[in-house]
């Protein structure tokens, strides 16, 4: 199994709950995604990052067809990137 994790910092936080709704949508569109979860952080210790996704796949190779899929290209390109101010990924094995 792979773990994808992301962290977000955006710098208008109007779009928080909008990304967040869009980022839901996925796992009804692209099949290789075997869960997701998504929220905004209440944590004081955020370091200014509120928005936590979690992703997990069967395989490296589903993580590399997620990562080029057009519904999540679409989410990335029109919400994530014209609103971001920081991210943090990783990505591992379990």
């Amino acid at each position: 199994m792979i773990e994808h994790l992301v962290l977000l910092k955006i710098k208008n936080t109007n779009y928080i709950s909008r990304i967040i709704e869009s980022l839901n949508e996925l796992p009804k569109k692209i099949n290789c995604i075997e869960s997701l979860s998504v929220g905004e952080n209440f944590c004081e210790r955020n370091k200014g990052f509120q928005i936590g996704l979690r992703v997990t796949f069967k395989s490296k190779e589903d993580l590399d067809q997620y990562q080029v899929h057009e519904d999540h290209q679409k989410v990335l390109n029109e919400l994530i990137k014209p609103h971001i101010e920081d991210i943090i990924a990783l990505d591992y094995s379990f």
